[in-house]
């Protein structure tokens, strides 16, 4: 794996056609009724609208977000007869994606009425939207760093900076109150704001718990906990946003290699490529590079890339988790570029 900090002209290039290959597979799979075979499952479409919108795959884009608006949307939800597969791909953060897609593609009623819907739901103890909405699964709505940082994103692209900020309170406060050598790290709280317990088998389940050092860890939540924080920190300037970052990489380090080198490692280089844009400190575009080689590298090419291990090969992956992981990706190979150009290529 290369740790090298030097964005040459040849990787720059390497990166740029990973992104397109990917966004030129997934818009050839989308027609007038959105993804062709998948038209009724939510997860092959909620990140495709604001991707491929950002990927320069506009009619794409905009085929999905109609779909998506016929099928799912009922108000501020795009919930509609929707059965959720998990706490991520259901309520908040699925809402989240597509007020950001809509803004983008200039639907600003839909947006709004998304949005109004995450600053309603945000419990006033608590200061975060629940993952799941009531009418959403059967399972108990809690709260976690993943839905807060979607609702943080979605919220300052709108332009709604009181409320992006009052959620990233809840998420500086979420891991200022985990110990840097902290055994397991976790990113939920429970509805009275006690944070899961590692002594919990179902809360210390990797889905909702890391534990630094061991492999088969999920590492998303951090990398979009980066993202969020560097954001917020241009907003008001406080540097309490990057102390909090920073114990984020404390348990990083911690971490085995394979956190730059498994699938889960996409926001974690979209994260810090926007930690380095923020800082100029090297090791954060250290991190985002090899993530960015990671993924050119597994990328399959066709320009899917697969979920392993839960999928032997992109002929065993289905084709809405092949939409859902290829659109995402696209996106964070073309943001780590831009985030580093910021503060210039490293």
């Amino acid at each position: 794996m290369s740790m090298s900090v030097a964005l040459t002209l040849e990787r720059r290039a390497a990166i740029a056609a990973a992104a397109e290959r990917g966004a030129r597979w997934a818009a050839e799979r989308i027609g007038e009724h959105g993804v062709e075979g998948c038209e009724d499952s939510l997860p092959a479409h909620y990140k495709a609208p604001f991707c491929l919108a950002r990927a320069g795959q506009a009619d794409a884009a905009a085929r999905t977000m109609r779909h998506v608006l016929a099928r799912f949307r009922e108000g501020g939800d795009f919930h509609r007869d929707v059965a959720v597969r998990a706490p991520w791909t259901g309520g908040t953060y699925a809402n989240g994606w597509l007020a950001s897609g809509a803004g983008l593609l200039g639907l600003d009623e839909a947006r709004r009425d998304a949005l109004d819907l995450i600053e309603r739901s945000v419990d006033p103890a608590i200061g975060a939207p629940p993952n799941l909405l009531p009418r959403v699964g059967e399972a108990a709505p809690f709260h976690d760093g993943g839905t807060a940082a979607r609702a943080i994103e979605s919220l300052l692209d709108g332009g709604r900076l009181d409320a992006a900020l009052r959620i990233g309170r809840f998420l500086k406060r979420l891991y200022d109150r985990q110990s840097p050598d902290a055994a397991h790290v976790t990113w939920c709280v429970d509805a009275r704001d006690r944070l899961f317990s590692p002594d919990d088998p179902a809360q210390r389940a990797p889905a909702f718990m890391l534990e630094p050092g061991r492999t088969g860890q999920v590492y998303w939540f951090l990398g979009f906990a980066l993202r969020v924080l560097a954001r917020l920190h241009r907003i008001d300037g406080d540097a309490g946003w990057l102390d909090t970052a920073q114990r984020v990489r404390g348990w990083l380090e911690r971490c085995h290699p394979e956190r730059l080198a498994c699938i889960s490692n996409a926001k974690l280089g979209w994260g810090a490529a926007e930690m380095y844009a923020v800082t100029g400190h090297a090791h954060w575009a250290r991190d985002a590079l090899a993530v960015a080689d990671w993924l050119v590298r597994e990328q399959s090419p066709s320009g899917v890339w697969v979920r392993r291990p839960q999928y032997a090969d992109e002929a065993a992956q289905p084709l809405e988790v092949s939409m859902d992981t290829t659109v995402e990706r696209t996106l964070y190979l073309r943001e780590i570029l831009r985030a580093l150009a910021l503060r210039g290529a490293p």
